[in-house]
């Protein structure tokens, strides 16, 4: 009890400054370390969130990878947190290549400037968390801080553009990249990401597809979505596997026969989950 007021009045008392250290999407959770005290906190979202650039306007849950430096709002008496948001307080520099580092000195130099920078400095490399004495000049940095002080480093490749047209059979659904890339579907969605090969599936009201597609460093991939919606409408088999006695599964409201493969349409929908001695369980499937 007491943790949970102290961690409330945290919240209560306005948004401080965190960096991602992990995000989970399959989880709707993510891990942030709070610069004011030295703590790393776990954080639950789900559709209900708000996730905003440093503008306040909609992003796409995929920008906010390890690394990238956010305010955190208001947690919900659900545990959910109503708002994560790009901070505006940091600078941001992406594409770094002109730059040293002097671990003896606590110090990255990004063309003629000083900064100050020391093992305890989060640099993320892919789903990795190194030093900075790991970097190597032939890295491409993304380099976050405040003022002097740099309080992330993002090792990257080169980024490329994507881009979708066609959108409106999917507006609301899901993009997922590979197992590890998911954004909302918006009007003409377009994206930044990094340089390499991904499967890209879309589906929704029965309608779906995939399609591999590759991004290039400086060069926007653009995607017509009518093109890999296939014919519709479009069922898949779900295998549930429930650990909980005489649990009841519901998706969208009605219960099913878990014991047996599931014909479920394709497309977003509720998932419950009740079971005796448990709280209901909910995501979005």
């Amino acid at each position: 009890d007491t943790q949970q007021s102290e961690s409330q009045e945290e919240t209560d008392a306005g948004e401080k400054l965190y960096v991602i250290t992990s995000f989970h999407s399959t989880e709707e959770t993510f891990t942030a370390y709070l610069f004011s005290n030295g703590l790393e906190y776990q954080f639950h979202y789900n559709m209900n969130t708000s996730f905003l650039d440093k503008y306040k306007n909609k992003a796409s849950v995929a920008a906010f990878e390890p690394g990238k430096v956010v305010e955190v709002g208001h947690i919900g008496s659900d545990g959910i947190v109503e708002k994560v948001q790009i901070s505006d307080q940091v600078w941001e520099y992406d594409n770094v290549t002109r730059f040293s580092v002097d671990m003896d000195q606590g110090m990255l130099k990004i063309a003629d400037s000083k900064y100050h920078c020391d093992n305890t400095t989060y640099v993320f490399s892919g789903d990795q968390i190194i030093t900075p004495s790991d970097i190597t000049e032939k890295d491409i940095l993304t380099v976050i801080g405040q003022d002097k002080k740099i309080l992330s480093i993002l090792v990257t490749t080169g980024h490329g553009t994507l881009t979708l047209t066609n959108t409106s059979l999917f507006e609301g659904s899901y993009l997922q990249l590979d197992k590890k890339v998911f954004a909302q579907i918006t009007p003409n969605l377009t994206m930044e990401l990094s340089e390499g090969t991904y499967t890209l599936s879309v589906a929704n009201n029965g309608w779906g597809g995939s399609q591999e597609i590759t991004i290039e460093r400086g060069k926007t991939t653009t995607v017509d979505l009518d093109a890999i919606k296939g014919e519709g409408p479009k069922y898949g088999k779900i295998l549930f596997t429930v650990d909980a006695p005489d649990a009841v599964v519901c998706v969208d409201g009605n219960q099913i026969d878990y014991m047996n493969p599931v014909d479920i349409q394709y497309g977003k929908h509720t998932l419950t989950v009740d079971a005796d001695g448990y709280e209901e369980w909910t995501r979005y499937l």
